[in-house]
């Protein structure tokens, strides 16, 4: 997912384009790095994620990792106010195999091209920010090439009281062929699958069987980036749209569906 608003404790000072933006911008050859006055001192970075996630995983690219450090992973929710361990990593290796023979070849990381991935496993951790962390005395600056994070946006309104659902009506802003989106009905804290279906077209409508709940939920899998959603309805028998705060919307299906195409 495309990642944003990212910073670093500080910016290497005899490279002042190393910010903090580069480890999120997709590209291998571009690099973030603290600056090396700040060595020891639990230098850290972390970037905004396109809405409200659970992770699942969150993917480290170094080109060139110089020092021993440990380096923790979390999440950070509501406003900054809840971290979220997701786990910890330690590198040993050097810039190159060829510059230490005795390299442990045992180690959790997989090479594309000359770079090296390590990935942290996380529990579906929710939140709309990633950090990385250096602990307290590690020898080394924080350098990044890229950091790639994966999960499950969430999409969740409530009805203003129990209803029976018919469909639910999606209209997306970007499409994808391997990206699922499923819905889930609350009855309090039943939950009721209503199914999922592929984003391949601007409306996705799925089924629900006239599922009995007072909320929906959607969450987008085997996804690389946000869809990002122009409109969610939850409609009963009448199409009568339930997430509006319990407000009935007279206007037909077909009639809203037209309108949000030509906005």
């Amino acid at each position: 997912m495309r990642l944003t608003e990212a910073t670093q404790s500080s910016t290497y000072e005899d490279q002042p384009e190393w910010t903090a933006d580069k480890a999120a911008d997709g590209i291998l050859d571009s690099y973030s790095c603290t600056d090396w006055r700040e060595i020891g001192n639990k230098g850290w970075w972390k970037a905004s994620l396109p809405g409200t996630f659970e992770v699942e995983e969150v993917a480290l690219v170094f080109k060139y990792l110089v020092y021993p450090c440990t380096y923790t992973i979390s999440v950070i929710d509501d406003y900054g106010k809840k971290k979220q361990l997701c786990g910890t990593l330690e590198e040993y290796w050097l810039a190159s195999e060829a510059d230490d023979p005795d390299l442990d070849r045992d180690l959790p990381f997989t090479i594309i091209g000359d770079d090296k991935t390590y990935t942290v496993k996380c529990d579906s951790q929710k939140g709309d920010t990633v950090m990385i962390e250096m602990a307290a005395g590690c020898d080394s600056y924080l350098g990044l090439n890229d950091v790639k994070v994966y999960g499950t946006v969430i999409y969740s309104a409530e009805f203003g009281g129990s209803a029976y659902v018919q469909k639910v009506d999606m209209l997306l802003r970007h499409l994808s062929d391997s990206c699922l989106l499923t819905v889930t009905i609350f009855d309090g804290e039943k939950k009721k699958s209503c199914g999922s279906g592929k984003a391949d077209k601007e409306n996705v409508v799925i089924p629900c069987g006239y599922k009995r709940g007072d909320r929906v939920i959607v969450e987008q899998t085997g996804c690389s980036q946000n869809l990002g959603l122009y409109d969610v309805e939850a409609l009963d028998r009448n199409y009568h749209d339930l997430t509006l705060d319990g407000q009935e919307v007279e206007k037909s299906l077909v009639q809203k569906v037209v309108e949000k195409v030509r906005e």
